[in-house]
């Protein structure tokens, strides 16, 4: 999480020129996808509240973080979808982005937000 917060305060927030970010957060059988715009100070403020420490991040026995190829496809999907849908938007769309998507795949649930 360390690297993200480094990458998002020298390169990202408050840039002007980059109009959506999309990042992705992945544990062994549930994902969080994010799409923001960074120069946003809302979208700002509310993805700021959803960094944590390198220490609480999710990990394996051995100390690598874990990753699973089905969890992998699903967020990876789900990031490709909101892009489409920013695309949609920004070409006069009616539909609104979701800022925040988490899943489950024990049980199987979805949820999400705006900022």
């Amino acid at each position: 999480m360390a690297s993200r917060k480094e990458i998002w305060d020298k390169g990202l927030k408050l840039k002007l020129q980059t109009r959506l970010l999309i990042e992705t957060r992945m544990g062994t059988d549930n994902g969080r996808v994010y799409a923001l715009n960074p120069s946003k100070l809302g979208h700002i403020r509310e993805w700021e509240k959803t960094l944590y420490s390198d220490e609480e991040a999710e990990v394996s026995a051995c100390g690598a973080s874990i990753s699973v190829g089905p969890t992998a496809e699903i967020i990876a999907g789900l990031a490709v979808w909101q892009m489409i849908r920013w695309f949609a938007v920004e070409q006069g769309g009616k539909d609104d982005l979701d800022n925040e998507t988490i899943f489950s795949l024990r049980s199987l649930v979805t949820i999400s937000r705006q900022f």
